[in-house]
């Protein structure tokens, strides 16, 4: 299933938001080990602080859908959102693309799974504010109301027309409101180190403790990334460092399986016949969206004018505008 953390792109996910060349070894049969160049995590909720790429909310959960390199939208565990009829882009519907999706604890994931999710981040609703920092900036100045329609789908509605929405709002990864509803208060969510609970993606971590330098993921049969399929690795290791020096040392050593190395580490591993150095074709893009509220950006005649000045056509030359395979 396309957009999945599956047993293949795990280690995609660790590495795919930068385009640089990585070093991999050969993996055992049954494990993997990762190496990461990261502060050490201390919570799974979505955080001020870069990891792989995003944040470490994208090891334990999902996102509803995601974007190709194209800026395409790919379903996640939900379908690809879309615009309410005649509401000129500004309610957006988005629906989990089945009733049979759990949590690694067997409870059913379900539209208050995804309400909840966006709406920590809103000024306004039943979860208004229990996170009043918004990794994303997308919700808080935008977003209006959430409303439940059914057990699978809610409605999104921003304070205006959003023709952006989809390229705006998927970077946000669906939570567990059955194990999140402890946690209650103003700001909750981003003072509080959430390591535990039900996950739903492909491998889930096994008894992280905070600021460990070492994650141990297990297979997690409930995902909806297996679609059935049997978890081909009986375990994933991500072994932290804050030492670059230190994790190219170890990927040369063989003590962990694959790693992201800048373009400056490859002379020192070229010579390894036990590595392979590659290059991971990123899906991120760059865009540029204004919000057309405020003057003078209210003004179709500036936005006009704004966007005569940008050089698309040789800001385009610089990117790889290719959808991978």
């Amino acid at each position: 299933m396309k957009g999945y953390l599956t047993a293949i792109t795990i280690l995609v996910v660790l590495l795919l938001s930068i385009s640089l060349p990585y070093g991999v070894g050969s993996p055992s049969p049954t494990s993997l080990v990762i190496g990461n160049l990261v502060t050490l995590p201390s919570t799974f909720f979505q955080t001020s602080s870069p990891w792989t790429g995003a944040s470490i909310t994208e090891i334990p959960y999902l996102f509803p859908y995601t974007m190709g390199t194209s800026a395409v939208a790919i379903p996640g565990i939900c379908n690809v959102p879309v615009p309410v009829p005649g509401t000129n882009d500004a309610s957006w519907i988005l629906n989990l693309r089945s009733t049979n999706y759990k949590w690694s604890d067997g409870v059913p994931i379900n539209s208050t799974d995804l309400a909840y999710s966006y709406g920590v981040f809103l000024p306004t609703g039943p979860f208004a504010n229990q996170s009043t920092y918004d990794r994303w900036g997308r919700e808080r100045p935008y977003g209006k109301s959430i409303t439940i329609l059914n057990s699978t789908a809610i409605q999104l509605n921003m304070l205006g027309p959003a023709p952006t929405f989809l390229v705006s709002w998927w970077f946000y990864t669906v939570y567990p409101y059955h194990y999140y509803k402890r946690f209650t208060g103003n700001n909750v969510l981003q003072t509080t180190a959430i390591t535990g609970g039900p996950f739903n993606s492909a491998y889930i971590p096994n008894n992280y403790v905070p600021g460990s330098n070492v994650m141990n993921l297990v297979p997690n049969p409930s995902s909806p990334s297996w679609n059935g399929a049997t978890p081909p690795l009986d375990s994933v290791t991500i072994q932290f460092f804050t030492n670059n020096g230190a994790m190219v040392s170890a990927l040369s050593a063989g003590t962990i399986d694959a790693a992201q190395i800048a373009p400056s580490d490859i002379s020192a591993l070229s010579s390894n016949p036990a590595l392979t150095i590659t290059q991971v074709e990123s899906i991120t893009f760059s865009n540029l969206a204004i919000s057309p509220v405020e003057y003078p950006f209210n003004s179709v005649a500036f936005r006009r004018g704004l966007m005569d000045l940008v050089p698309a056509a040789e800001m385009n030359k610089q990117f790889s505008m290719e959808e991978p395979p």
